[in-house]
């Protein structure tokens, strides 16, 4: 009887693995650093509510190869998650592959080697890929879905990967080398952090051949699997992301930068209200789905990241971290859009989250002797509170440090996912499977979590 139920059991799995909708497209936004409460202090700023805050959603850690989360820890230690935080490469490169990586490190496992990433696992089933960030192009989060690389920060060596090894379809990100933070041209020379200056100058005369990082002239792949390279189309103006973005324009293979340094928004000078002369991470999102679904019966895996939440965060600038959290809300606003007008959710899986926190914002009322004083505590004992329309004052950031220019420090709190469309079952699943062996539950949040390479091996299954 034993025997029979085992394997009953085991049936039910595989048809249940079987019976699950995969979806044609696969919409992942990535909103860095936007932990629970950078989510809801722009919700309270605005008097407004997310999209997607009414989806399915679960709890998320974060934790990178040389850490883990502990709930007890977490509950009695207001001080716990301040340590052993992840950095945004391993965080990416989980997310990306699903597998844990050392801070750092893009697209190599713990051991550093070469691990299959969600853009190539789709261009290997037939399916166009992209990435979209409102931060350069090559930094850590768009790295960790395209490039493989043990420092994050060799910008020249992830752009040669993605222009030229790569398969992708779209990169759209910011880096341009001309102009500065508040979108002018830069008055002394040209900036070349983020872009090798041959490649740069190549990827505007669309050649199929490109200068990599160390001054080797190569062929780049193809991005289609005739073998036949497929140049780069290059663009940057405003105007012609709007095109496209409306679908007046469409292009096989897509390079798109702003003509801004490394923000869209965040780096501008403070008495500027806004660079109303950048078009807005929801264009962007926009333009690269439309390339990605034009004459595409295979479908798409597109990655979209709000990146300057982060930043924003980093530096403890309330003010900016709201303006990026509702420029990423209204980028879901349009991700959903395009949805209902593609196919539907029978169709289309969209999915959110975070990388990790960043600056463990919390309530100005919050420290160590108020959090350990209480014997009733949930998460929401660390909410910023909402004192109503246009008020930011009971916002604090708390985790201190000082390295290079910033202030505030990531977390190792969870973070939240949420999930909507064809084959969103698959994560409930994942989530059962963690309650019935009775694993991963969080005292302070009173309720399972998943790990964040759950999300990724869930989406390779879909991507077989």
């Amino acid at each position: 009887m034993r025997i029979k139920i085992y394997f009953l059991f085991f049936i039910s799995l595989i048809f249940n693995d079987l019976s699950a909708q995969k979806p044609k497209n696969i919409i992942f936004l990535i909103g860095d650093g936007m932990g629970y409460n950078q989510m809801k202090v722009c919700e309270y700023y605005y008097q407004m509510q997310h999209i997607f805050s009414r989806w399915t959603n679960y709890w998320v850690s974060t934790y990178n190869a040389d850490g883990f989360y502990n709930s007890d820890s977490t509950y009695n230690n207001f001080s716990y998650v301040r340590k052993r935080f992840t950095d945004s490469a391993p965080a990416a490169t989980a997310l990306a592959t699903g597998y844990k990586a050392q801070d750092g490190v893009i697209g190599l496992n713990e051991n550093f080697y070469r691990v299959k990433n969600l853009t190539e696992a789709a261009k290997q089933i037939g399916k166009k890929a992209g990435v979209v960030t409102s931060v350069p192009f090559c930094h850590a989060t768009p790295a960790g879905f395209v490039a493989h690389t043990e420092n994050r920060d060799n910008y020249h060596q992830i752009a040669s990967q993605m222009f030229i090894e790569s398969k992708i379809d779209v990169i759209i990100g910011c880096g341009h080398p001309d102009f500065d933070n508040d979108a002018k041209k830069f008055t002394d020379s040209s900036h070349f952090e983020y872009i090798y200056p041959s490649i740069w100058r190549e990827l505007q005369k669309n050649n199929t051949e490109l200068t990599d990082y160390l001054g080797k002239k190569r062929k780049i792949q193809s991005c289609d699997g005739d073998n036949i390279p497929d140049a780069w189309y290059f663009c940057q103006e405003t105007s012609e992301f709007f095109d496209v973005a409306e679908g007046k324009k469409t292009y096989k293979r897509f390079f798109g930068i702003p003509k801004v340094y490394e923000t869209l928004q965040l780096g501008r000078n403070p008495n500027k209200k806004s660079n109303s002369e950048v078009p807005p991470l929801s264009i962007l999102a926009k333009s690269a789905l439309n390339i990605l679904s034009k004459n595409n019966s295979q479908g798409f895996f597109l990655m979209i990241e709000g990146g300057a939440i982060d930043w924003a965060c980093h530096n403890g600038m309330k003010d900016r971290l709201i303006e990026e959290v509702k420029s990423f809300s209204e980028t879901v606003e349009t991700v959903v859009q395009w949805v209902e007008q593609n196919g539907g959710w029978e169709e289309n899986l969209v999915i959110i989250t975070a990388d990790h926190e960043t600056g463990y914002l919390t309530d100005i009322s919050m420290n160590e002797s108020v959090y350990n004083a209480d014997s009733l505590k949930n998460f929401h004992i660390l909410d910023v509170k909402n004192e109503g329309k246009n008020t930011i004052s009971r916002m604090q950031f708390l985790q201190v440090h000082r390295l290079k220019s910033y202030v505030y420090n990531h977390t190792n709190q969870l973070v939240k996912l949420f999930v909507k469309g064809a084959g969103s079952e698959m994560f409930e699943k994942k989530l059962n499977e963690y309650s019935e062996m009775q694993l991963n539950f969080d005292k302070l949040r009173r309720s399972y979590y998943i790990d964040n390479t759950d999300i990724p091996k869930i989406l390779f299954d879909f991507l077989k």
